[in-house]
């Protein structure tokens, strides 16, 4: 399970419109980033569950991918 940190904040300081366009950004990014053998769907609000092929080594390089991937998007953001 991945949760967005800081996503209330996010809502409360940029409004909804802005949190739906990060949320839809951090999907973009972990589609681009998964496996065609993996899967992500949003739990809840700012969770998101993977279901990832292969071992727990597996899971953990695409959680980092994904991480990093969303981290520099959000370096080159106003946010």
């Amino acid at each position: 399970m991945i949760d967005l940190d800081n996503f209330k904040k996010v809502n409360d300081t940029y409004g909804h419109a802005t949190g739906d366009e990060v949320l839809k950004a951090f999907t973009r990014v972990a589609s681009e980033q998964k496996r065609t053998t993996d899967h992500i769907f949003r739990y809840g609000g700012e969770e998101f569950v993977l279901i990832v092929s292969g071992d727990q080594q597996e899971a953990y390089k695409l959680v980092r991918r994904i991480q990093d991937a969303f981290n520099a998007l959000v370096q080159l953001s106003s946010f």
